[in-house]
């Protein structure tokens, strides 16, 4: 994982054939707005892989602004 001002990168492994995933994620702080980007390096299909890790950050993301408002 290598975190730089707003910038995180950070490379994931699938739990069953072990393929390596890239997240890469930027806060936009003006905005308040985190875009975030998952992708697979091989194939063409993760099935869903990279959607469900994404889902899974913002509720996470969602469930910690909760708790801090």
């Amino acid at each position: 994982m290598e975190i730089r001002d707003t910038c995180l990168s950070a490379v994931f492994e699938t739990s069953i054939f072990r393929f390596k995933d890239d997240l890469e994620s930027v806060l936009e702080t003006d905005t308040n707005t985190i875009h975030i980007r998952s992708a697979s390096r091989l194939g063409y299909w993760d099935i869903g892989a990279n959607r469900r890790r994404i889902e899974r950050l913002r509720r996470t993301f969602f469930q910690a602004l909760i708790e801090t408002t």
